[in-house]
């Protein structure tokens, strides 16, 4: 970070993302906002030089980039940021988009509208954040994709959770120039050993563990340090605040809905609100509409007309969230389908570099559940219509 900082090096082009005009003006109280951010990045990066942090080259890299872009804005008079894509980031054909019930201009006009929200918010906001930057890049980046393949038909580059902007590039360490190769090779073999050590450290603190760390004993270890504070204790530190102590996290109360049995039973809960699935809510409509026809062929994936397999899915047969008496039964055929599926795909593993058979045995480990009344739902949308948002729904929804 400090040579790239000596030598003022220039952003690479392909490493910024570059909004027209109309999409994000730079002007008026958006240039403002614009140079807010640039102060607060400023004075980040100022403390960072001074941190003893292990990611610090990490996060001066980062902020020097995002300093550029944000002066390439100012320059240019639109929107530049930073390209939030890895360079082998998941690419989606605009066929596939549409066959699986995107619709592209909807998804255009829908990321336009939260670009310009997330513009409106940062303008009227008073303290700006890297965070709030991060934010206007996502949204940004998205934008840019969608208006891309909209306008040239070029593949969608699609991300999971938040990214960071990060690219890879070769520099020559002044430390170890001139060393002897040997040397250098042995210092080289002894980091990579250290950062394995460190890499295996961490899985053992924050990897996840079905039945011992998962998403509902990380919810509830959460709640005890926002409420007790660092080290709190689980059977005192939420007992006054919530009425009760939350569990330790181990054994059944890690299953989702004994965990929510027990904070109904525990703690002081002051409303509950059920959220539908996706898929059961488009079912429930359809059922209303045409009766038991409709849940007869919504009932499978082969005749879904709610729910197209794709890639990622577990393969599977039948839905199970919605039955509970035969369910062991639909299971079995869901196991017995995900075990022949996996079969099948033995020999495709050349081909599809094991995708079909990883979908097989996925299926079959998420059926075992279903033998013992249990469901962990399968299958996943690309797409979900505005109006029909979980978060608009559970605004809807009535508290019982």
């Amino acid at each position: 970070a400090l040579r790239v900082l000596e030598t003022s090096a220039a952003l690479r082009p392909e490493t910024t993302v570059a909004l027209a005009p109309a999409a994000f003006p730079v002007g008026g109280p958006h240039a403002a906002m614009l140079d807010r951010l640039a102060r607060r990045i400023e004075d980040d990066l100022v403390e960072a030089f001074g941190s003893r942090r292990a990611d610090a080259g990490f996060v001066l890299l980062v902020g020097m980039a995002r300093l550029s872009a944000l002066e390439q804005s100012r320059r240019r008079g639109h929107l530049v940021v930073l390209d939030i894509f890895a360079p082998e980031a998941r690419r989606v054909a605009v066929g596939e988009i549409e066959g699986r019930g995107g619709r592209l201009p909807v998804l255009a006009d829908a990321v336009s509208a939260e670009l310009r929200a997330v513009g409106a918010v940062l303008v009227d906001k008073e303290v700006l954040r890297e965070a709030d930057l991060s934010a206007l890049e996502g949204v940004a980046n998205r934008h840019a994709e969608l208006e891309r393949a909209r306008t040239t038909g070029a593949d969608v580059r699609v991300a999971h959770g938040k990214v960071v902007p990060a690219r890879a590039d070769r520099r020559i360490v002044s430390t170890l120039a001139g060393l002897p190769a040997r040397t250098a090779a042995r210092r080289a073999g002894a980091l990579r050993q250290r950062e394995e050590e460190l890499r295996t450290r961490q899985e053992a603190i924050h990897g996840y563990n079905l039945v011992g760390h998962n998403c509902v004993s990380e919810l509830f270890a959460q709640m005890e340090r926002a409420v007790g504070g660092p080290g709190a204790s689980a059977q005192g530190a939420t007992r006054g605040p919530l009425g009760g102590a939350v569990p330790a996290g181990r054994g059944v109360g890690v299953i989702p809905f004994v965990a929510a049995h027990f904070v109904e039973e525990n703690l002081r809960v002051t409303s509950v609100v059920d959220i539908p699935s996706y898929r059961r809510r488009r079912v429930a409509t359809m059922v209303e509409r045409e009766g038991w026809p409709a849940r007869l062929r919504e009932s499978n994936v082969l005749t879904s007309t709610v729910y197209a397999p794709h890639e990622g899915d577990s393969a599977f047969l039948f839905f199970t969230d919605d039955r509970l008496v035969t369910r062991p039964l639909l299971g079995a055929v869901n196991l017995v389908y995900g075990l022949a599926s996996a079969v099948v795909a033995v020999p495709l593993v050349p081909q599809d570099g094991g995708r079909r058979l990883i979908a097989g045995l996925r299926g079959l480990l998420w059926s075992l559940p279903e033998l013992a009344f249990v469901n962990v739902r399968k299958g996943s949308f690309f797409f979900v219509p505005e109006d029909d948002d979980p978060r608009t729904v559970a605004d809807q929804s009535p508290s019982t």
